[in-house]
């Protein structure tokens, strides 16, 4: 775990794992508040560092103090809720895979619940190390993970401290963008995008996720964006450049589900009812999916259209 002032947060992600993991590794960026010692006195090992503005790096400093076989990444705002500790020890012995990931639970804000799969558990290997500035990946390709139904809980999303970590990772983001690798441009405009969406700032994350779109960077992040794009497009109410931005999604991904109910829902608003029923079609017969993550709430009101209209 990497840490800064959680004493709030951290007895509950240690109180979470203790039964499960054999070493603590914790490094603390600069912490004012009892941090250290509450990380201390859970038999953790602390190891003290500047905060290097870069995310990365702070985990791979921990990650090359951890000596077990296996390692596990979680923020001290997480909490692991799985209950049965065997089954995950199991499955850590008996596996195949390089990593293991888990159901990750981001309540929002509005109340609503984000779930995505989150690399959480791989094996200690020296070329397993972090890249990008902030919202940091591993270089395990999806084959050498196995997905299970274990679940981690993010409680760090909402509360008080949100505009100060959106005005941090705005920040990071933007000196993430003059890094020279080009992977890590693309992925800034696509976090950048979304973070100003979030914030209802419309023309700025339009035109973050347009720099990332029409890119030649070949990145799950360019399309990303691009299915962003496309989305707050129709939003604002350019439909006929939505539409263009689907087609082409689903050109390179046929039946990719996102795009398909986008056009779904074009058409529906169009009051072209079969058209969009092909779509809602499409995207019911297919499991192709672009983003890493399910939004149940947005596909759920979509297919709801249709269903009201056959009413």
């Amino acid at each position: 775990m990497i840490v800064r002032d959680e004493e709030k947060n951290l007895p509950r992600a240690l109180g979470s794992v203790k039964d499960l993991v054999d070493q603590i590794v914790i490094v603390d960026t600069g912490s004012t508040d009892q941090t250290v010692e509450i990380s201390r006195s859970s038999g953790a090992f602390v190891d003290q560092i500047e905060w290097p503005d870069d995310f990365s790096a702070a985990r791979n400093h921990a990650l090359s103090l951890a000596t077990e076989e296996w390692i596990m990444v979680i923020d001290a705002d997480d909490e692991f809720e799985t209950t049965d500790i065997s089954l995950v020890r199991n499955l850590l012995t008996n596996t195949t895979k390089e990593a293991l990931s888990v159901r990750h639970v981001i309540p929002t804000e509005g109340g609503a619940e984000i779930v995505k799969e989150q690399l959480v558990f791989f094996r200690n290997r020296p070329e397993y190390r972090y890249r990008f500035r902030i919202h940091e990946r591993l270089p395990i390709p999806p084959e050498g993970v196995e997905r299970t139904p274990f679940s981690l809980r993010h409680h760090g999303y909402v509360g008080s401290s949100m505009p100060q970590k959106r005005a941090r990772n705005e920040r990071l983001l933007y000196i993430m963008k003059q890094d020279s690798d080009p992977e890590s441009q693309v992925a800034s405009a696509w976090y950048l995008g979304m973070q100003y969406r979030e914030a209802g700032e419309i023309p700025k994350a339009i035109e973050e996720f347009r720099q990332a779109s029409y890119s030649n960077v070949a990145s799950e992040y360019r399309l990303y964006s691009l299915l962003l794009l496309a989305r707050t497009a129709a939003e604002i109410g350019e439909g006929e450049y939505a539409g263009e931005l689907y087609q082409t999604l689903l050109g390179s991904n046929p039946g990719a589900v996102e795009a398909a109910l986008g056009m779904a829902a074009l058409h529906a608003r169009g009051g072209e009812w079969e058209k969009g029923e092909k779509y809602l079609e499409i995207a019911q017969e297919n499991r192709i999916r672009i983003l890493p993550w399910k939004e149940e709430g947005w596909e759920a009101a979509i297919q709801g259209l249709f269903t009201a209209s056959r009413a």
